[in-house]
């Protein structure tokens, strides 16, 4: 054979995988940032996820998600399930932690933390956060993930009204 025609089977070769190898398929094992829910309240302007305020409201918080019920765990606690079996997944997940819900502070404030989930997933649910006031608040979050274009069209609502992550409440 001679040089000529083995770099161009070569060529040939390598650019026959290449072609191969573009389908829908290739996207089956992008990594996906996880997906989490924050939550921020307030009522007459005043933080009321803030526990050392005497208008905190966590306490006796409830979350349903999927049948389950949440709370903001007591410090040291690693739970937050109050009943049902808690969030499961697929069970195929590489890339996300559940941890349930948090209540967690950045840059002074005090929020809600809920997940994570599975970034790579569709996702159409609704979290119902019961304040101990009776006000519920409903949380609507619809994922839909487009592995060819790398993205994922996202629509929440809280009580309806179209909004964004973080979720303000004001009541």
């Amino acid at each position: 054979m001679k040089k000529g025609s083995f770099i161009t089977a070569i060529l040939f070769l390598f650019a026959a995988w290449a072609a191969s190898s573009c389908n829908e398929g290739m996207y089956a094992d992008l990594e996906w940032v996880p997906v989490d829910i924050e939550i921020y309240a307030t009522q007459n302007g005043n933080d009321i996820l803030d526990s050392t305020k005497t208008w905190y409201q966590g306490k006796d918080l409830r979350l349903t998600f999927e049948g389950s019920v949440y709370k903001i765990p007591e410090r040291g606690s690693q739970s937050s399930l109050v009943s049902g079996e808690g969030y499961k997944g697929d069970g195929e997940s590489f890339n996300s932690t559940f941890y349930g819900l948090r209540l967690l502070k950045a840059a002074g404030r005090y929020y809600l933390y809920f997940g994570d989930f599975d970034g790579s997933k569709d996702m159409d649910t609704k979290l119902v956060l019961n304040w101990p006031d009776g006000k519920e608040d409903v949380i609507s979050y619809k994922r839909k993930v487009n592995a060819k274009r790398h993205k994922a069209d996202v629509t929440i609502k809280l009580n309806g009204e179209k909004c964004y992550i973080p979720v303000q409440i004001k009541h």
